[in-house]
């Protein structure tokens, strides 16, 4: 995931996953 360079690499939607996963371990470990 952090190897993606160059114009394969698209910050927004690695922001979009990485928060995603955040939800996900939010509501995976919360509950």
């Amino acid at each position: 995931f952090m190897r993606d360079e160059g114009e394969r690499y698209d910050g927004a939607l690695a922001l979009q996953m990485y928060q995603q996963a955040v939800q996900f371990f939010q509501r995976t470990l919360l509950s």
